[in-house]
């Protein structure tokens, strides 16, 4: 991952219209170094963020909406950045303690993206996720999420991803009306 920016300079992540690669980079750039600005199309800087905003806060991250809305652009300010100063006794002390694992809730009641993103960073972060809410929709998906994540090598290696035939649906579709 590139290192962030200084907080008078960030680095600029535009996500275009990608709503889920926004969601799934906040967490992702917590463990980063430096200050991030995510920010994408109007549109999407109108689309809902507060419920994973409000998770990597509890995890102690600063992320800040620069609208206050708890919306995109946003600054995320990770690894280091988030804490205070500490003296250098602080820092040995807690370098000589096993470091406690973070924990943060997220409810799946308006999406599962948020509980998604929030796992496929917690081993890399120390942190345990607290999954709130019921949702018939969603609660698939984080099934799938928790189950690759426990499939996936450790230490690198090989994983086979089945073909996705939805994307070639279109061209399949094309030709069958093309004919007629």
């Amino acid at each position: 991952m590139p290192a962030g920016g200084t907080v008078s300079e960030p680095l600029e992540l535009f996500v275009g219209n990608a709503g889920t690669a926004a969601r799934f980079l906040v967490p992702f750039l917590c463990l980063g170094s430096g200050v991030y600005r995510l920010h994408g199309t109007p549109r999407m800087h109108e689309r809902p963020q507060g419920a994973l905003f409000e998770a990597v806060r509890e995890l102690g991250y600063n992320v800040e909406s620069e609208s206050e809305n708890d919306k995109l652009p946003a600054r995320i300010f990770s690894g280091d950045i988030s804490r205070s100063p500490e003296s250098q006794t602080e820092y040995f002390q807690r370098k000589s303690v096993e470091p406690v694992p973070k924990t943060c809730h997220v409810s799946i009641e308006e999406s599962s993206q948020f509980a998604s993103a929030l796992l496929l960073s917690a081993k890399a972060g120390n942190w345990k996720i607290e999954i709130t809410g019921e949702n018939a929709d969603e609660s698939p998906y984080v099934a799938m999420t928790s189950k690759l994540i426990e499939a996936f090598p450790n230490n690198g290696g090989v994983f086979q991803i089945e073909p996705d035939a939805s994307s070639g649906s279109y061209f399949w579709a094309a030709g069958l009306v093309s004919r007629s």
